[in-house]
């Protein structure tokens, strides 16, 4: 690589968030609701997370419960590590929530949570498109 070529570590994006503290939370608020009978929930907005979905390069993806709408969503928890990149992610979920075309899944909301950007999408129930 040439030295004025950028990388996506260059432009903040890449890095992996407390990702598994965030599912130690969610396991946590489980166990919890099952010994005291409470329901609370960890939440990402207005968002309750259910359950982790997958993972990849780009961000961690939750499904989710939207309290307001009665709906279940996916939501996808970036990996950023500056304002740059944070600022990139938001502008790209707003540009992607105006398209709409069937074989693009809508963008619901755009938001910012302990410095993450979060993207809330349609919850596409099936199988891994990897082979």
């Amino acid at each position: 690589m040439r030295d004025d070529e950028s990388t996506d570590d260059d432009a903040g994006l890449g890095e992996r968030p407390a990702g598994d503290s965030l599912a130690l939370e969610v396991a946590q608020s489980r166990v919890a609701n099952a010994l005291f009978a409470t329901e609370e929930r960890v939440r990402i907005g207005r968002y309750h997370l259910l359950q982790h979905a997958g993972a990849g390069g780009m961000g961690v993806v939750w499904s989710a419960w939207d309290p307001e709408l009665e709906r279940r969503v996916a939501i996808k928890l970036m990996h950023v590590k500056s304002e740059t990149a944070r600022a990139y992610m938001l502008r790209e979920g707003q540009s992607l929530a105006k398209l709409s075309h069937p074989n693009i899944v809508p963008i619901y909301d755009v938001g910012t949570i302990d410095e993450q950007v979060y993207l809330v999408m349609e919850w596409i129930a099936g199988i891994t498109l990897r082979a």
